[in-house]
């Protein structure tokens, strides 16, 4: 298993990821941390790894920033050939103790799956999952609500499709989109095994820029219209669609 964190800001929060990691209660082989070229710089997390951890600790890093995606493929690249797995967490994340065990063993009993996610919230780090349960995703469960945050995602190693370059936002959604229609079926898992550290749809965090969100959501349907991925149709319903949702986000807000 290897384990691949962006990193852009705050090291204390950092901290507290790389620990949820080590607190698995399955192993993990590396852990790759990306400076996205954060203003800490390399000193940042100098302190990480003068740390003893019970997985191979290893830090890259990017001379400017190039946003999270590009960030994750940088890691997705350099990671160990040999490991089944590759998982996402994000520097301010964190995940339940259990959380490589449980969906490790969901995708090894489930091989037709190439990723798969769960589901994020308050779970005791006590508390096991039981009888996880899943639906299988499709585009258009995407489109309207992309409920797949990238630190709950796992993917197998074989997986070749990667974050598109030079997104900035929805390039997660991007690549979900990509891999299932690349033929690599995913799965969500009913089960919270992740805290986002930033909610989803507040002024914090990358999803709460609103504006900037739309527009990478109309992008993504740009892109599926001119790959003919979506039909001219199509696209003009789900920008509408896409524009009530932006206008419902901006009352809510």
């Amino acid at each position: 298993m290897s384990v691949i964190v962006p990193f852009h800001g705050l090291t204390e929060h950092l901290v507290l990821a790389v620990e949820s990691i080590a607190a698995q209660t399955a192993s993990v082989a590396e852990v790759i941390i990306v400076d996205d070229a954060s203003p800490s710089g390399p000193d940042g997390i100098a302190a990480l790894r003068a740390r003893d951890w019970p997985f191979r600790l290893r830090c890259l890093r990017h001379d400017r920033n190039m946003g999270p995606g590009e960030a994750r493929n940088t890691a997705w690249s350099a990671a160990d050939p040999d490991v089944a797995f590759l998982a996402f967490l994000d520097a301010d994340d964190t995940w339940h103790p259990a959380k490589i065990a449980v969906q490790a063993a969901w995708m090894l009993a489930h091989p037709a799956f190439s990723w798969t996610a769960h589901r994020c919230g308050a779970l005791a780090a006590s508390e096991m999952p039981q009888d996880v349960t899943f639906h299988e995703l499709g585009p258009s469960g995407l489109l309207r609500t992309n409920s797949i945050a990238t630190p709950t995602v796992m993917v197998r190693r074989h997986v070749e499709t990667r974050f598109r370059h030079g997104w900035r936002y929805c390039e997660d959604l991007m690549l979900w989109l990509d891999l299932l229609n690349s033929g690599e079926r995913g799965a969500l898992l009913h089960v919270p095994l992740a805290m986002l550290g930033r909610r989803p749809k507040t002024r914090g965090g990358m999803t709460g820029m609103l504006r900037e969100m739309h527009w990478g959501e109309l992008r993504v349907i740009n892109a599926l219209e001119s790959e003919q991925r979506l039909s001219l149709a199509s696209a003009v319903t789900w920008r509408s669609w896409l524009r009530l949702k932006y206008l419902a986000r901006r009352v809510m807000r």
